[in-house]
């Protein structure tokens, strides 16, 4: 599930979960980089109903995804995410 965190009038976040079979990461994704990768702004989502919201979410979930995340002492950041294309590079573990 995704939670719509209000920090401030003017910074929000959506708290996410990236996994894979190497196990799991929960970060946090700035409103500007959600609106890039769903085309909504976060006005437009919490007018939506839970089922529309689904919907938006499923577009990305079980996609394979391209993510860049900043690290700091007590959380993840999304830099950015977006669809993943065949000229991205697998990584081999």
């Amino acid at each position: 599930m995704i939670y719509l965190n209000h920090r401030d009038n003017n910074c929000e976040e959506l708290r996410v979960r990236f996994a894979d079979h190497t196990g799991e990461l929960t970060a946090r994704l700035p409103a500007n980089i959600l609106q890039n990768t769903l085309g909504y702004t976060t006005q437009q989502l919490k007018a939506m109903s839970s089922e529309e919201r689904a919907a938006v979410r499923w577009r990305l979930l079980l996609e394979q995804c391209c993510a860049k995340l900043a690290a700091t002492p007590h959380r993840l950041i999304v830099l950015s995410l977006r669809k993943a294309n065949p000229a991205d590079p697998i990584p081999l573990y």
